[in-house]
């Protein structure tokens, strides 16, 4: 329950803990405590209590009661997504007057591109990552749709990633979706990758063997097929995000990873 995420909880001994992750249900933290205190005297029973986190790229701030507890706290940046309130007890409580507000300049219905990145025309563009874009929106060189062929189509233009060549290392461009061309089928488990992360294999065949080449990512942006039993790779496998169609280098947080990064059309920046 809550294994990743920042969490601000308040007990009800006045005590408050600000963690990477909440405590499991009737149980206690397994993380440190990026921040902790105490309130200057328990929370009332039968009253309201006011409590607020906000989180703005790697710093948060959180108030209880209209009094400040935190303020641009140091946090990573690696927890982007869904906000959410419970318990982790089987008690009497009641929250009212929930409001999630947007803040920042980073947040918009429209993601904007990376300066200088330009995907107008986007035949023969070299495929990328980039960090990923948070916050739930769907950023244009990020979208992406897996297709019950195998192939991997972009949702502005329609076209298809396409593998150079059948050899290890070859880099990824787009291009026109060719049902019959094995350089654009990318074998994955279709159930299983929208739920955790899952190889995209691409069957290179030569009249001497066959060998599957996996798409692979490196921190850099680098994006390549390697082979799917080695090769200097920092992730081979991925997660299909449907709500905001991204192909994403983790499902929930990696810290060796860092911020999830992306198939793109745009570079790293």
């Amino acid at each position: 329950m809550w294994k990743d995420g920042i969490v601000l909880c308040v007990g009800g001994d006045g005590g408050w803990n600000l963690t990477i992750g909440g405590p499991p249900q009737n149980g206690v933290y397994t993380n440190a405590p990026i921040a902790r205190g105490q309130l200057a005297a328990k929370p009332a029973v039968g009253v309201w209590h006011t409590i607020s986190l906000a989180t703005l790229g790697a710093a948060a701030d959180g108030s209880f009661d209209g009094a400040s507890l935190f303020s641009q706290q140091a946090i990573r940046t690696l927890d982007t997504g869904f906000a959410a309130m419970g318990t982790n007890l089987w008690e009497s409580i009641e929250f009212d007057d929930i409001e999630i507000t947007a803040i920042g300049s980073d947040w918009g219905p429209v993601a904007a591109l990376p300066a200088g990145c330009d995907i107008s025309k986007p035949a023969g563009m070299a495929l990328q990552a980039r960090k990923c874009q948070a916050n739930g929106i769907a950023a244009a060189d990020q979208s992406f749709e897996l297709l019950s062929d195998w192939q991997l189509r972009h949702i502005g233009s329609g076209l298809c990633v396409n593998a150079a060549s059948a050899k290890a290392g070859a880099a990824l461009t787009m291009a026109t979706c060719d049902f019959n061309s094995t350089l654009q089928k990318f074998k994955n488990d279709y159930t299983r990758v929208r739920n955790t992360v899952e190889p995209f294999t691409l069957v290179a065949s030569t009249a001497a063997k066959k060998q599957w080449l996996v798409l692979a990512g490196m921190k850099d942006g680098t994006v390549a097929v390697q082979p799917s039993n080695g090769g200097h790779v920092e992730w081979s496998k991925w997660s299909a995000f449907p709500n905001t169609n991204q192909l994403r280098s983790q499902y929930t947080a990696d810290v060796k990873l860092g911020d999830p990064m992306c198939l793109s059309l745009c570079p790293s920046k």
